[in-house]
């Protein structure tokens, strides 16, 4: 039975997301591109740039002091984190329950 590498998993998936993240910056700036020269636009170029520009509007609501917006967010992020951390503690149990029937199995 092949070991589980949880390195070359989480790299795979930094990879994949590296990877879309340049698609869609691509996307966005053909999406930019065609609006400012008037051509045709890709329905996935000109729905990128749209949504760069509503990220936009929303990174800069959040930077404002007085959004009500940052607040949520920043609640939000504070509620995924304690989620992410129990998630943490799950997988911890989980890998340590698997080594405990690879050490079986291997004995």
């Amino acid at each position: 039975m092949a070991q589980f590498d949880s390195m070359k998993l989480f790299a795979l998936w930094l990879l994949t997301h590296e990877m879309a993240d340049e698609e869609v910056k691509a996307a966005i700036k053909r999406g930019k591109d065609a609006e400012k020269s008037g051509a045709d636009i890709d329905l996935y170029d000109a729905l990128a740039a749209a949504i760069d520009e509503e990220k936009e509007k929303l990174k800069a609501s959040l930077l404002s002091p007085t959004s009500n917006e940052a607040e949520d967010v920043s609640t939000n992020i504070q509620d995924l984190s304690y989620e992410l951390r129990e998630i943490q503690a799950r997988l911890d149990v989980i890998e340590s329950k698997i080594d405990q029937l690879l050490r079986k199995q291997n004995s």
